[in-house]
């Protein structure tokens, strides 16, 4: 998304200016998926752009299910703050409203 919208901002974009992209080795790997080298560069240049798309769709993705979670918690939570106003439902809606905490310390740590 970045990348798309850095090219976009510029003006003269086939008018003289040009987009030089600089891959590190590491992400080059990513891209080639451990395939064969590009034979020439308009074959890299678009296997960078799809594996920039993927990346961006792919971390879109996450961070939209984390939202989609994260709302559900919020609703669950409002339902129950509500029902904390009604006195006969007090004991119940605070149940919802706490999370667990884990103090488990195991034994067979590594010292």
């Amino acid at each position: 998304r970045d990348l798309a919208q850095a090219a976009y901002r510029m003006r003269g974009l086939g008018a003289g200016q040009t987009v030089e992209l600089a891959v590190p080795a590491e992400v080059q790997r990513m891209v080639h998926d451990g395939g064969a080298a590009c034979p020439d560069l308009s074959t890299a240049l678009l296997r960078t752009v799809m594996w920039t798309c993927r990346a961006t769709l792919v971390s879109e993705r996450q961070q939209y299910w984390l939202m989609c979670q994260e709302s559900i918690k919020s609703m669950w939570r409002s339902t129950a703050l509500k029902a904390i106003r009604n006195p006969d439902e007090v004991a119940a809606a605070l149940q919802v409203l706490k999370e667990p905490v884990d103090e488990m310390i195991p034994v067979d740590v590594a010292t």
